[in-house]
C-alpha cells in the first residue's frame, strides 16, 4: 500500500480509527523532547516544521523587533507541546508497525529518551538563565 504524504498532515480530532491502546499511551514525551528527530524516526514530517518555524520567526521577527526572537522560541515550544499531545496518533498513522506490541515498545523507547532530552533542556535553560541573570545583578 503506497504511503500518502497528505495523511501525515491530518491532525483532526477524529480518533475513532485509532486502536484504544494507542490512545491510552497518553502524552508522547519523545515528540516533546526530540521534536524533529522523533518526526524523522516516525515519518511524521509535520514535526520538521518546528525548527523551520523557529528559524523563520527568530530571524524575521528579530529583524522587525527586539522581542521578535522570543516569538520563534514560544511558537516552537507550543508546537512541541502539540506534538506531545498528538504524537502517538500521528506516529500510528504515519509509520508502519508490525503490531500494537511493536508500536508500544517503540513509543516507550521514544518516551524514555524524550524525557531525558526534555530534562536536559530544562536544566540547560535554568543554568543559562541563572548565568544571564547573575550577570545582570552583578555588572562589572
Amino acid at each position: 500500500m503506497p504511503i500518502d504524504p497528505a495523511d501525515d498532515l491530518d491532525v483532526s480530532d477524529d480518533l475513532s480509527d485509532l486502536p484504544p491502546e494507542v490512545s491510552a499511551l497518553g502524552f508522547c514525551w519523545g515528540a516533546l523532547g526530540l521534536t524533529w528527530i522523533w518526526g524523522i524516526g516516525n515519518r511524521v514530517w509535520l514535526a520538521l516544521a518546528a525548527p523551520g518555524l523557529f528559524c523563520f520567526l527568530a530571524y524575521y521577527g528579530g529583524r522587525m523587533s527586539p522581542d521578535g526572537f522570543y516569538l520563534g522560541g514560544a511558537v516552537s515550544v507550543l508546537f512541541a507541546v502539540f506534538l506531545g499531545v498528538r504524537g502517538h496518533a500521528l506516529a500510528w498513522r504515519s509509520r508502519r508497525f508490525k503490531n500494537l506490541h511493536h508500536f508500544r515498545e517503540t513509543m516507550e523507547s521514544w518516551n524514555t529518551v524524550g524525557i531525558i532530552a526534555f530534562a536536559l533542556k530544562v536544566l540547560a535553560f535554568i543554568f543559562f538563565a541563572w548565568v544571564y541573570l547573575s550577570g545582570l545583578a552583578n555588572p562589572r
